[in-house]
């Protein structure tokens, strides 16, 4: 499933919320869906038993935590939460690699590049956070959330 295949299955509802404007939101949602995927050839595995589910709930959590932060009202709350976010985004790439025997050089190797893209976004987003910006900042200077 690619990413624009995905968006046009997402509903409009979820779309309308505000956190959709988070780059990172919608990309650790898009990985979300993926690695239900990507989990299933596997799933019957006796190797992979307890490493499916923790590669399942660290990708969950990602988008999950970055919602709760962004509706947080104080700056220390919001970047809390995206550390928390950030977190499970490393842990995910513990678990791909852990399944990778059974899985692509090249499905790994894009799941990798997704979770560096989303740990960036992450990082940004703490960073203006701290500095007083917000994820949204664009004044001069500021790197884009």
């Amino acid at each position: 499933m690619t990413y624009e295949q995905w968006i046009a299955r997402v509903p409009d509802v979820l779309r309308r919320q505000s956190v959709w404007r988070v780059t990172a939101y919608r990309n650790s949602s898009y990985l979300a869906a993926c690695v239900a995927k990507d989990v299933v050839p596997i799933l019957g595995d006796l190797r992979f038993t307890k490493n499916i589910p923790q590669l399942v709930e660290a990708v969950g959590s990602i988008g999950a935590n970055i919602w709760e932060g962004y509706g947080r009202r104080s700056r220390a709350d919001r970047v809390k939460f995206y550390e928390y976010a950030y977190s499970p985004a490393g842990e995910s790439m513990h678990w791909y690699t852990a399944v990778s025997v059974a899985m692509s050089q090249d499905l790994l190797v894009e799941r990798a590049e997704q979770l560096a893209e989303i740990c960036r976004l992450l990082l940004t987003m703490m960073h203006n956070e701290r500095r007083g910006g917000g994820w949204n900042d664009s004044r001069p200077g500021r790197a884009p959330g």
